[in-house]
């Protein structure tokens, strides 16, 4: 049967040694089948940050064990985090948008994250369909007034939100429209610019 596969690779620098003797470094690859993932998925915000949010390195891989831990905990595809002021930068593997009523798309700032690659095809499309984007970051504190949002990569592609928690804040979790959202048009749009640029390999 068809199947889709994630593969992982790790470059490591300065590790000469008895296995290495003239590159000085390494590739490692992980490869692992593609999880289904929900239409829309629950996701919860926790205060956190990533030390170096630009870059993927292997200490994140460290600092997060603890929020994944809080992730299997609350049953959700993702979490959030957010600073001392409620502003939410992305999460542990994924790109956030918040949607305001007007429709105006909201982000954190490319020095705040580590900008994904189908973020900036949102970015793009949103460019492009002449949909309003401020790289600000989205604040938890605000939920309320959000019509919808959504998480991204490459994994995922555009996943709305179906619901959204916020232990700290409030106990419920917010929940999202399941059809018709801005963050639902989003996703079809990116879909549809992804495929577009997509070539078979197979005749």
């Amino acid at each position: 049967a068809d199947a889709e596969y994630q593969v992982t690779m790790l470059l490591t620098c300065n590790t000469t040694g008895d296995h290495t003797p003239d590159r000085g470094f390494d590739v490692l690859t992980f490869v692992q089948p593609l999880q289904t993932i929900e239409s829309m998925v629950p996701v919860e915000a926790h205060r956190a940050a990533r030390r170096n949010p630009t870059i993927k390195d292997v200490q994140w891989v460290n600092d997060r064990q603890q929020l994944e831990e809080v992730q299997n905990k609350a049953k959700v595809n993702e979490v959030l985090m957010y600073d001392a002021s409620g502003e939410i930068t992305e999460g542990l593997q994924t790109n956030f948008f918040a949607i305001l009523k007007d429709g105006t798309l909201l982000t954190a700032p490319d020095q705040r994250v580590l900008s994904g690659t189908v973020r900036k095809v949102v970015l793009d499309v949103a460019r492009e369909q002449g949909i309003p984007v401020r790289l600000e970051c989205p604040n938890i504190k605000e939920l309320e007034e959000w019509e919808s949002c959504f998480i991204c990569s490459t994994s995922r592609l555009v996943k709305p939100i179906r619901e959204l928690g916020a232990p700290e804040f409030r106990t419920t979790r917010r929940q999202f429209a399941t059809s018709g959202s801005m963050a639902h048009r989003v996703e079809e749009l990116v879909l549809q610019a992804i495929r577009s640029h997509s070539e078979s390999l197979v005749d």
